[in-house]
């Protein structure tokens, strides 16, 4: 990275406000298929969730996993693992919507 920042010419850096939020994208993308696939191996697994508001106050709904991952690498060692899968505005803060959400995102 630091002989491409240093060789590269001004105009192909790819460090333009575009070009960083787009990796940002799939970085989350990449982490969040990544968190997904190891909770769906397992059979067993627990969804946080918990509203709350930005500092717009827009109500939003904090969405994660918890669960427990066999590392194949150590022996099948079990380790806990809870993860933070992202922040969902919801349209209303009745139960029906927030279970309706719940759900959606557990697709």
């Amino acid at each position: 990275m630091k002989d491409h920042m240093e060789g590269a010419r001004k105009n192909a850096r790819y460090t333009s406000v575009r070009v960083q939020n787009g990796l940002i994208v799939l970085s989350e993308e990449v982490g969040r298929d990544t968190i997904v696939k190891a909770a769906n191996e397992l059979n067993e697994l627990s969804v946080i969730a918990d509203e709350t508001a930005d500092i717009s106050g827009t109500e939003q709904l904090s969405f994660g996993v918890r669960f427990v991952a066999l590392q194949k690498q150590r022996n099948d060692s079990a380790t806990k693992r809870e993860e933070f899968l992202g922040f969902i505005p919801l349209e209303s803060m009745d139960a029906a919507t927030i279970a309706d959400t719940i759900i959606d995102q557990a697709k």
